[in-house]
């Protein structure tokens, strides 16, 4: 997937993100022939412009080589969710081992209420690894059988309406950048909440 758009100074740019329901990280085959495509022919050949490259996933298969063959294939960035193995020390060393290989690296997490404490021990592990950027987000409640998922793990949960509906995480995002400010860590944080 990709998408083409002008930034504020009118200039041309390109994001080539690879997301989805799956782990990306299971079609590599796939991302290295789009990433030829999009540097080989949409870069060079149509825009003469360079894009920016980003993979998300879990980083449960990340090894030295994934991360090699990502950095030879021109990704730029690489976006890793540790809430989404249960904050696995395994995928910690594979944040840092990412930070050591690619050019930038990003955890995104959702601010899900029942990991809060492991979201703020996150923090200083993070620093340690060399991560680049915290992107922190709400939860997006896109269905009614999710609503009821999270109706029954969070019984007096509040949601709202952003583009889809959200749950609120009560301040979290606000509580966690604050801990990011106050032990002066070097990583940027995003907050990608809905009104934001």
């Amino acid at each position: 997937m990709y998408f083409i758009g002008y930034n504020r100074m009118e200039s041309l740019f390109v994001l080539y993100s690879f997301s989805g329901v799956s782990e990306p990280l299971f079609y590599l085959p796939v991302i290295q022939q789009y990433m030829a495509y999009f540097r080989n022919v949409i870069e060079a050949d149509i825009l003469n412009v360079k894009g920016w490259a980003k993979v998300y996933t879990n980083g449960t298969l990340l090894n030295k080589d994934t991360l090699l063959k990502l950095k030879d294939w021109g990704i730029n960035e690489i976006r890793i969710n540790p809430s989404a193995s249960g904050f696995s020390p395994m995928v910690y060393r594979h944040i840092e081992l990412a930070a050591q290989l690619l050019p930038v690296v990003t955890v995104e997490v959702p601010s899900w209420p029942p990991y809060r404490d492991q979201l703020f021990e996150m923090l200083s592990i993070i620093e340690d690894c060399g991560v680049h950027h915290l992107d922190i987000c709400q939860v997006e409640i896109m269905n009614s059988s999710a609503l009821t998922r999270i109706a029954r793990a969070l019984p007096d949960a509040e949601v709202y309406q952003g583009y889809w509906l959200m749950l609120d995480d009560g301040g979290m995002v606000e509580s966690l950048m604050q801990n990011v400010a106050d032990n002066k860590y070097s990583y940027s944080v995003m907050d990608c909440n809905a009104f934001v």
